[in-house]
């Protein structure tokens, strides 16, 4: 009799150290999917081509909801004791009024944002949605232990927790607003022909890339296909939710005054330039090239990242 019951349990402790390891792993895994989606502004998100990037989230979002259905199921076999269920139970109303009062806070903003008001930073509203999200998670899965061990014996652990792991997606992907995310660059670059920032959208083909001059592919008055070598030799920078448009001075209007004589800048930089195309520096290379200009030497001196070191006349 001893020995059968020492048997039964050793069964089971291998059973839930088998289960343990393996919601652990499947919900890191899920943790670290979240990440990667949630970073959104991941500069190789921006070089991938538009099916790329849904292929990229969806993948994420499968990882996501199978490590939400394990954790549902592992919670509601581990916390199945009655004294833990009315700590669970509390926790589920506290979980819920706090879901409340985020969800209350998001339509608040969402009237601002309507009337153009601007009172919230927008990181705000960014923390506001991921604590609305949390929230919601684990209201649902306190909820579906509390159906578990409440309900009756026909309620199915499996398919509960996936209905509830399908609710809580659901809420992820409104709150993720999915919808808009195609059209929102991740990176954008100064293009030095056109004199402005350029936003990156998706890669259109092998060869281009399908651009703007906005962030939102909706609001752009151009767009553009821009070759790939032009986005490799440029410096790109990721975009933030709360897009600040990075300020450039106009080289034609900057006089260098001297005793003597006026110089202009632009005349000046654009020396430098030709005599480094002639060189066959790359676009890369002039960005990070240090120019010395010296009104008393009438000339300009260049250092390029090589190390290569000439001047041009004033």
């Amino acid at each position: 009799m001893l020995e059968n019951t020492t048997n039964i349990s050793i069964e089971q402790l291998v059973e839930i150290v088998g289960v343990t390891t393996g919601s652990v792993i499947a919900v890191g895994k899920g943790i670290l999917s979240f990440c990667e989606l949630i970073s959104s502004y991941n500069i190789e998100i921006g070089l991938m081509t538009k099916k790329e990037q849904w292929k990229f989230r969806i993948t994420n979002l499968a990882m996501l909801a199978f490590s939400i259905w394990l954790l549902n199921v592992l919670f509601c076999f581990v916390c199945s004791d009655e004294r833990v269920i009315y700590v669970v139970f509390l926790c589920c109303i506290i979980i819920f009024l706090i879901w409340g009062i985020s969800c209350f806070l998001l339509a608040v903003m969402w009237l601002l944002n309507k009337r153009k008001i601007v009172l919230i930073n927008t990181n705000i509203e960014g923390y506001v949605r991921a604590l609305c999200f949390v929230a919601f998670l684990l209201f649902g899965i306190t909820f579906n232990d509390c159906l578990v061990f409440y309900g009756t014996e026909k309620y199915n652990v499996w398919i509960g927790s996936f209905l509830m792991t399908v609710l809580i997606m659901e809420m992820f992907i409104w709150l993720a607003d999915f919808s808009n995310q195609s059209g929102i660059a991740k990176i954008c670059y100064y293009d030095l022909a056109l004199k402005k920032n350029i936003f990156v959208f998706f890669r259109y083909d092998e060869d281009l890339f399908m651009c703007g001059n906005a962030s939102k592919m909706n609001e752009c008055d151009e767009n553009y296909l821009v070759p790939y070598k032009r986005i490799q030799e440029a410096k790109l920078l990721p975009i933030s939710r709360d897009i600040k448009q990075e300020l450039h001075v106009n080289c034609r209007r900057v006089i260098i005054q001297t005793s003597n004589v006026d110089y202009e800048l632009e005349k000046i930089l654009n020396k430098v330039k030709d005599a480094l195309k002639n060189q066959n520096i790359t676009q890369g290379k002039i960005d990070e090239t240090y120019i010395y200009i010296k009104p008393s030497d009438k000339k300009a001196y260049y250092v390029t990242p090589d190390e290569v070191t000439d001047s041009v006349e004033l």
